[in-house]
């Protein structure tokens, strides 16, 4: 279990990084065609809302983070389409999308919220 601030700062991390990668200029051939591909964005996006839904205190909260990682997806994807002149991936939105998905369910369904978040933090 962590302290709200210690997942706060990994949170920021993950997110920082996900840009990071995703942006970087090196992109196999194709890559993003692949089930591995779309199995990451699930994870890596859904992870990233898995963190930050713990994080949220109330619905406004969880809307937020909801709609920042969806606007965070399409800002990704506008920026390698404008770096890379690669074709705009709407696919890709739509798998960070539902890990995000994912993401809320498990906070809503499950106990990890519990498991992520110390009961003093």
């Amino acid at each position: 279990m962590l302290k709200r601030q210690v997942l706060r700062c990994i949170a920021t991390l993950w997110i920082v990084v996900l840009v990071a990668v995703s942006l970087q200029p090196w992109r196999p051939h194709g890559e993003s065609q692949s089930n591995l591909h779309q199995l990451l964005h699930l994870v890596l996006f859904g992870a990233a809302g898995v963190m930050l839904f713990a994080l949220s205190q109330n619905t406004k909260q969880v809307w937020t983070a909801a709609v920042g990682i969806f606007f965070l997806a399409v800002a990704i994807e506008i920026s390698q389409h404008l770096l890379y002149k690669n074709p705009f991936e709407w696919w890709d939105v739509r798998d960070d999308t539902i890990g995000v998905a994912f993401a809320w369910m498990l906070i809503r369904w499950t106990g990890i919220k519990s498991l992520l978040l110390s009961a003093e933090s």
